[in-house]
């Protein structure tokens, strides 16, 4: 007798499942692909800021090779060569090691 009664119980559960995903099924999918290209965004966006930060890097490494105990010309060309498409927060370094060097 109870399995009757499981079987019916399991019927109405499927049935309305299916309800559900003929009513909300769109929502799911295409909530689904928001979720997917959100995180391959984020992930493009990581490479990205990661290859700038590199160059950036490998810029200011440059900038800052010997020749700066206050030789003069060579190493505050460099610098200031560095300062303009640099980022905020180096700019103020790049300035004071431009003028460390000019002196």
């Amino acid at each position: 007798m109870s399995d009757i009664f499981q079987e019916v119980e399991e019927d109405v559960r499927r049935e309305r499942y299916e309800q559900l995903w003929k009513k909300y099924g769109n929502y799911m999918v295409a909530a689904a692909i928001v979720v997917v290209m959100a995180v391959g965004g984020y992930q493009l966006w990581k490479t990205y800021d990661l290859r700038q930060r590199e160059q950036i890097s490998d810029r200011y490494q440059a900038a800052q090779a010997p020749s700066c105990p206050r030789t003069g010309t060579r190493a505050t060309r460099r610098w200031r060569s560095f300062i303009s498409p640099a980022p905020i927060w180096l700019k103020a370094s790049a300035i004071l090691r431009s003028l460390c060097c000019a002196s």
